[in-house]
């Protein structure tokens, strides 16, 4: 995923942004460096992560798909 990332970033030059959606990343802290790094520079990417809930989540639940942005994470430097 790392390497697909590089690649979007040649073609999509800021201001832009990325959203990753992924339950695999999670505790990876050279992969979250890399994307605040994305988002530190003035013209920056705006970079959100949605990590994937740590219990199951049946899709006829009431809490579906609410739920599944149960976890997220965003480097935007405004707030």
């Amino acid at each position: 995923m790392f390497i697909d990332i590089l690649l979007w970033q040649l073609d999509h030059l800021p201001p832009a942004s990325l959203v990753v959606v992924s339950g695999g990343v999670r505790g990876d802290k050279e992969f979250f460096g890399r994307l605040r790094s994305l988002s530190m520079d003035m013209d920056s990417y705006a970079v959100d992560v949605i990590a994937r809930p740590t219990h199951p989540v049946v899709p006829e639940s009431a809490e579906w798909p609410r739920s599944l942005l149960a976890k997220s994470y965003s480097f935007d430097q405004s707030s």
